[in-house]
């Protein structure tokens, strides 16, 4: 984080110091390491996505709204989302390759 995004003890930071009491109760799936897994796109998953995500880039990007708390910059630097709730058959079948 910068000067003009946090308070001065959180300057520098690239990671939240604060807000870590769950990490031991979060299981590791990975033996060394950090613990988590990068999730690669199945064939099927780049099916649904590439086309569809390359057109809504076109016509259905919303403003994300800031994120409290924080976390994140974004009250500074503003990004966009497309809304998967407001596509409820793409979203259904992202979740069922995910399972």
């Amino acid at each position: 984080f910068l000067e003009h995004e946090v308070s001065k003890n959180r300057v520098g930071d690239t990671y939240d110091k604060g807000y870590t009491r769950q990490i031991p109760q979060i299981p590791m799936v990975t033996q060394g390491g950090a613990g988590y897994l990068k999730m690669t796109m199945t064939d099927r998953m780049k099916e649904i996505l590439l086309d569809w995500y390359k057109a809504r880039r076109e016509d259905s990007m919303i403003p994300h709204d800031v994120i409290a708390g924080g976390y994140t910059n974004n009250h500074l630097v503003q990004f966009d989302k497309v809304d998967l709730d407001r596509f409820p058959k793409v979203h259904g079948a992202i979740k069922r390759e995910m399972q």
